[in-house]
């Protein structure tokens, strides 16, 4: 979407609760700018891509950003992704 990061919410930390809602308020804010969220059982090698899976700093999940397949953008400092794929949604234009 071509934003500075400082632009893109934190989905997860702005859950009052705490509960499963970041990913709504992911769809709807992707939505909003023109993005629909596909999720798909199996990895998909075209386009952009949010996946999703353990992170490398301890046992909680982390979302990164896939471009044909591969780690294009981690939105942590470390950039080293995540360890394992366990959700994958692809990033269309809406139509």
């Amino acid at each position: 979407m071509d934003l500075p990061l400082d632009k893109v919410p934190h989905f997860v930390q702005i859950n009052e609760d705490g509960g499963p809602h970041w990913y709504m308020h992911t769809y709807m804010w992707c939505w909003e700018r023109g993005w629909v969220l596909d999720q798909h059982d199996k990895p998909v090698n075209r386009g952009y891509s949010l996946v999703s899976g353990k992170s490398p700093r301890g046992d909680f999940a982390h979302v990164v950003i896939y471009k044909n397949g591969k780690l294009f953008h981690d939105p942590h400092p470390s950039g080293t992704g995540v360890e394992t794929v366990e959700d994958w949604e692809t990033l269309r234009r809406r139509k």
